[in-house]
């Protein structure tokens, strides 16, 4: 029983046009499927991804109706990342990024690999990552319609970043109840800290947890990132039940979205994991 990557990020907007011109025009994201918001049907329900909706390449985004800022606060995930095939492919997306007048940071190292920091439609932090230096679970499919070269594309879903105040709580859950494994420490430069990464399935880019230790904060948990999802096996999405209820973590019923089932897990920290089959979107 284990997760096996990445699955999805599910972030919130206020601006669901401005969001899909940003993502799909710019970034050369695919379109999946356009839903509604299953908690207010009102709002729109987008899934962004590679050429077939795999898991691991997913952005699921909903729509909000009041405006949100970006805020800094503890017990957060902080920022999630995209892989793109090569070093070079992070040139070709500053020059995109410079085109479209987007504010970007300069190239840095992340756990060895070049990454690219940038700054969404809504103000939130996203990374570029390369897989050139990078092992472990493959890229996903390009688009053959995309606005990005194929040998460029985002193909991919890369490390998820957990701001936390208490390090120990969060990383035993991901440790001991979903059965990730710690793979290595390395130092963010942002944050001059040691950050803790732990490994889902084959590992790599594509199935990463990035643990910043952060000092506790009067406000937690910023909603513009509302969860990171592992992917698992419809076996093992029961078995994960089971064991969730053994050990007393709050969690939901085993939820069916349409396109995957899931369950969702709160952690202590105010985090929202959830565990998810693949997808099925044709």
């Amino acid at each position: 029983m284990e997760t096996i990557g990445l699955h999805h990020v599910t972030v919130a907007t206020h601006d669901i046009q401005r969001f899909y011109n940003f993502y799909n025009k710019l970034l050369g994201l695919k379109l999946i499927k356009e839903s509604m918001n299953i908690e207010n049907d009102a709002m729109k329900h987008l899934y962004f991804g590679d050429n077939n909706g795999n898991a691991g390449t997913l952005l699921s985004v909903l729509e909000v109706a009041k405006p949100f800022t970006i805020e800094d606060c503890s017990d957060e995930i902080y920022a999630y990342s995209f892989r793109v095939p090569t070093d070079y492919s992070l040139y070709v997306f500053k020059q995109r990024f410079d085109a479209a007048n987007v504010k970007y940071e300069t190239v840095i190292k992340i756990n060895g690999k070049h990454a690219l920091p940038f700054y969404d439609c809504d103000g939130r932090k996203v990374y570029l990552i390369s897989d050139e230096l990078n092992n472990g679970i493959p890229l996903g499919e390009p688009t053959p319609d995309s606005t990005v070269d194929a040998l460029h594309q985002i193909l991919g879903l890369g490390p998820v970043f957990l701001k936390l105040s208490n390090v120990m709580l969060t990383a035993s859950l991901l440790t001991q109840v979903l059965n990730l494994s710690p793979a290595t420490r390395y130092m963010l430069p942002s944050f001059n800290k040691e950050v803790q990464v732990l490994q889902s399935g084959l590992g790599g880019n594509g199935g990463e947890i990035h643990i910043i230790p952060y000092e506790r904060t009067e406000k937690s948990k910023a909603l513009n990132i509302e969860q990171v999802a592992f992917t698992v096996s419809r076996e093992a999405l029961a078995s994960f039940k089971q064991k969730l209820k053994e050990v007393n973590i709050p969690h939901s019923k085993i939820s069916d979205r349409k396109y995957y089932e899931t369950i969702f897990i709160k952690d202590l920290s105010g985090i929202i994991f959830e565990i998810s089959t693949e997808t099925h979107f044709k």
